[in-house]
């Protein structure tokens, strides 16, 4: 190995050969998780896009308001918390938008630039009941 490494040729087919494995293990790491990850199953989750909604600056009375009401509430954030690797559904569902789900993993709202805070805890109410 150490003759290899002393050959400009070989050491640089050595090198190539580790980018590529390191390129190949940060593939790994980016898409080991699913959607469903993001959604806890004892917890309502918001999971919204990069874009700047409407939604994002109630995030505190929302988070409050749970807390309030005994209710676990998780908030996800596009290219904050995580990062999209293969395009699909969800990335296009996040664009200039988001989803409230509910812990059962299903999606129970879509978020749109015009939602409001008090939106969500309106479809929280619905959901659990006043």
């Amino acid at each position: 190995m150490i003759a290899a490494l002393e050959d400009l040729v070989q050491r640089s087919k050595v090198e190539e050969g580790i980018e590529g494995q390191r390129e190949h293990f940060d593939d790994i790491r980016e898409c080991q998780w699913s959607t469903l990850d993001l959604c806890a199953p004892d917890a309502f989750t918001l999971i919204l896009g990069n874009e700047d909604i409407r939604v994002v600056s109630h995030i505190t009375h929302i988070q409050e308001y749970c807390r309030g009401k005994g209710v676990a509430f998780n908030f996800w954030r596009l290219g904050t918390d995580f990062n999209i690797v293969r395009q699909g559904w969800f990335s296009t569902e996040l664009n200039k938008s988001g989803v409230f789900v509910r812990p059962d993993q299903h999606i129970m709202m879509r978020v749109t630039e015009e939602t409001a805070g008090n939106n969500l805890i309106a479809m929280l109410d619905n959901h659990i009941g006043k």
